[in-house]
């Protein structure tokens, strides 16, 4: 070969090289994007539900929005625990996500609420609202439509005394997707919903 060939071969291997060489650097680089940490609720998180409300012949009478937030992270026993928060500055929840589920912290101690993972029809006694309520998993893996979107959720029926008391549709890293509770009308004897929360908008 002629000197100019082989300048022209050196110069055109080098191209090439260069050019493989930004192919690994933009691959490894998007590869590497492509690993995010799971998002799980943290102090902070904010979730945006539609609260509607019924009246006692289970007929809706009023549809709002209201908001949730992640206000503090407390030490209590031996766990630490999410205080949450509503607008007004109230405590509405104290939970902790456990490898057996999602507990909540009331009457000086530590209650399961949302057994998970778990399967079909499986039951267990816990405490709820300040009572005793026996919980029963209604369904696993299943979708529920909500204003935020479709989720694939565990649902969880609660009963206190026999008598229906609380719905849960929970995910791992929603918490509480949808959650109704009913109350019991002492005129006519039925059981109706009394409030249900939908979620709308969840911000990590």
């Amino acid at each position: 070969h002629s000197l100019g060939t082989y300048s022209i071969l050196k110069i055109e291997n080098m191209r090439k090289f260069l050019v493989a060489a930004m192919a690994s650097v933009i691959f490894l680089s998007c590869h590497k994007t492509t690993t995010l940490e799971p998002l799980i609720p943290k102090v902070g998180t904010k979730w945006v539900y539609r609260l509607k409300k019924f009246n006692a012949a289970g007929i809706l009478q009023t549809t709002t929005n209201l908001t949730y937030t992640i206000s503090a992270e407390q030490t209590m026993g031996p766990d630490k625990w999410f205080v949450i928060t509503d607008s007004t500055g109230a405590t509405v929840f104290v939970l902790n996500q456990k490898p057996d589920g999602l507990y909540q912290f009331q009457n000086s101690g530590a209650h399961l609420l949302c057994k998970d993972p778990a399967l079909a029809n499986d039951s267990y006694d816990t405490q709820n609202d300040g009572s005793d309520e026996t919980f029963l998993v209604r369904a696993k893996d299943s979708t529920v439509t909500l204003p935020y979107g479709d989720l694939v959720i565990q649902s969880y029926e609660g009963q206190q005394g026999g008598v229906l008391k609380d719905i849960i549709w929970y995910n791992s890293t929603v918490w509480f997707a949808k959650k109704e509770v009913y109350v019991l009308n002492t005129f006519t004897g039925l059981n109706h919903v009394d409030t249900r929360l939908e979620l709308v908008d969840l911000t990590y």
